[in-house]
């Protein structure tokens, strides 16, 4: 029982209509993909009903997975199975992906693991935000806030 189980999990089919944008993803190793990505992907019209059913159709059968940035999704490749990629840093990769011109930082120990400077990752990530350019509904849904002194020449 407990077998039959663990294979209808890991067991995913692409139904021809949707491999299209699976394929093109899979290809290219995209793991952070957004609705204009499917839609180019299919050649398809922003908005037009067969990019929602086949958004919706990609979500049901595990291969796309919905992040809290609005449009985005975490493309769970073929490789991985239908598990998410435990990144804790997917959110701001995907925040990074939509708005190019965001500014954002990993600070503190994060920042130190990412350099190879730390042995461990941390339990949670910091990530620096320029409260100038304004936020990310994205990023604030899991995030603590910490205000900092804004930077002088002194320092």
């Amino acid at each position: 029982m407990e077998q039959e189980l663990q294979s209808e999990l890991i067991s995913r089919h692409v139904p021809r209509w949707v491999s299209r944008a699976d394929t093109d993803f899979e290809i290219f190793g995209r793991d952070v993909v957004s609705t204009n990505d499917v839609a180019a992907a299919l050649g398809v019209a922003i908005g037009s009903r067969r990019l929602r059913n086949t958004i919706h159709e990609l979500v049901k059968l595990g291969w796309l997975r919905p992040l809290p940035a609005r449009g985005m999704y975490e493309f769970l490749g073929a490789h991985g199975g239908p598990f998410p990629s435990g990144d804790p840093l997917i959110e701001a990769r995907a925040v990074r992906s939509r708005r190019s011109d965001f500014r954002l930082a990993v600070v503190g120990t994060g920042a130190a693991f990412l350099r190879g400077l730390a042995e461990r990752a941390p339990d949670r990530y910091a990530v620096a935000i320029d409260r100038d350019q304004g936020g990310s509904v994205a990023l604030v849904m899991d995030a603590v806030r910490v205000r900092a002194p804004r930077r002088t020449d002194a320092i």
